[in-house]
């Protein structure tokens, strides 16, 4: 009941709706081969309808809830995402139980009445009857039969439940793709411009981001006609933590680059290019704006520390032509499409 509470709390602070005849959800559940002894689509929207005392569901309802249930290790695994009609994930839930799903579905049947109805624990609801078609029968009660098997013949008016293969555990809930264009400062002198592409996979209250990164080349005058100009290749990866506030996103993440720095020389009489390794720690915080339920506007800002800071020299006079900063930091924009 502990983890429950914690759940309702979590719903009420990403701002759940409260559940309203007219504010019903549509519902979707995928399982893996794995997992059959979970409740079907059909055995699990009844026992949420039991939970909630009415008809929550409907094919074109005000917000979507999609569950995903697979084999993760030794037991099982239910992914809970509840989203509104255009598209915004609104809340997030992860449960693990044993093999037979039998501690599993509890608590999933009560998760998913709690998504639908957060207040759902702190009144009573009465049992409604549901309406019967005309001509037909009382349902029978199943209890104890495990299905063993399932026809491919749907009659009209099953709900089908889709079975995928899928890796457990590493599948996001959201894949969302980002373009930046950034100024850069620390690595070479002046200030250059930077682009940066990278992915970002939502795994609820965690995301994972990886990308690259290219500084264009920065222009380090040695004399009046020789030049150095450092060039940055780097990947970049790190966990994020995110909170929404109805249509921007705030995010901060940690972040380690690797790559290479790359020196061409100009205008000496002979060339001396050079590469050295680059890595750096560092932080980076991200505003997005949205501007469509997919498409959001972001503004991004990182501070980096080298912690490799190569000396580009001078083998005969020991003078120090280039080298990065103690400290590098981008400022940028760019635009985030969430592709899944």
């Amino acid at each position: 009941m502990g983890r429950s509470v914690l759940w309702l709390a979590i719903v009420g602070f990403v701002g759940f709706a409260g559940f309203a005849e007219n504010d019903r959800v549509t519902f979707t559940l995928l399982r893996d081969e794995n997992a059959s002894t979970c409740p079907d689509d059909v055995a699990l929207r009844e026992r949420v309808r039991e939970r909630i005392g009415s008809e929550p569901f409907a094919e074109d309802g005000e917000r979507m809830l999609r569950v995903d249930i697979s084999h993760n290790g030794a037991g099982l695994q239910a992914r809970v995402a509840l989203f509104s009609k255009a598209g915004k994930r609104l809340g997030f839930r992860i449960l693990r139980g044993d093999g037979d799903c039998e501690q599993l579905a509890d608590e999933l049947v009560l998760v998913i009445a709690i998504a639908i109805d957060p207040l759902l624990l702190l009144r009573s609801r009465p049992k409604a009857t549901l309406p019967m078609a005309p001509g037909s029968k009382p349902p029978i009660a199943a209890t104890g039969i495990k299905a063993l098997g399932a026809s491919t013949e749907a009659s009209p008016g099953t709900n089908v439940v889709l079975s995928l293969p899928r890796t457990p555990g590493i599948l996001p809930s959201a894949v969302a793709g980002r373009a930046l264009v950034s100024v850069a400062s620390g690595v070479g002198s002046p200030a250059t411009p930077s682009v940066r592409v990278e992915a970002s996979l939502d795994y609820g209250l965690l995301d994972f981001d990886a990308g690259v990164r290219f500084d264009a080349p920065a222009r380090v005058p040695i004399s009046t006609d020789a030049s150095i100009y450092l060039t940055l290749f780097a990947a970049d990866m790190g966990p994020c933590a995110g909170v929404d506030f109805n249509m921007a996103t705030l995010r901060g993440c940690a972040v380690a680059q690797a790559g290479t720095l790359i020196a061409q020389t100009s205008g000496l009489t002979q060339s001396a290019d050079a590469a050295s390794p680059w890595l750096a720690l560092g932080l980076r915080g991200t505003l997005g704006l949205r501007l469509w339920p997919r498409l959001a506007f972001v503004l991004s800002a990182d501070v980096q520390a080298p912690l490799v800071r190569a000396r580009f020299i001078d083998e005969i006079t020991g003078r120090t032509f280039a080298q990065p900063g103690l400290v590098a930091a981008t400022l940028g924009i760019g635009l985030e499409l969430q592709v899944w």
